[in-house]
């Protein structure tokens, strides 16, 4: 598999509040996150896989959202695109 096309900044904005991940709640609002689109071409369809979504958060952020135990050096990236497909999260 070739490594996708360099990452894109985009902005999310989640309606109502939503569980993240478990006992992490992402409050309604605006969030910076990222587009990464893939250049891997199915051999079947030749079509380009849909773009992928995420969020990162600092260990900080994450505390603030209800997360225990999270490390202040490493941030931690979650991938949203499901919440994109379902509408919890818009892109603007």
């Amino acid at each position: 598999m070739r490594q996708g096309k360099k990452p894109k900044a985009v902005s999310f904005h989640a309606e109502d509040e939503f569980e993240l991940a478990r006992g992490i709640f992402l409050p309604a609002g605006r969030y910076e996150g990222w587009e990464r689109a893939s250049a891997f071409s199915t051999m079947q369809s030749g079509r380009k896989s849909p773009p992928r979504y995420e969020l990162e958060f600092t260990g900080e952020q994450l505390r603030e959202l209800g997360a225990f135990a999270a490390r202040e050096e490493a941030p931690a990236t979650y991938d949203v695109t499901q919440q994109v497909a379902e509408g919890m999260l818009v892109l603007l």
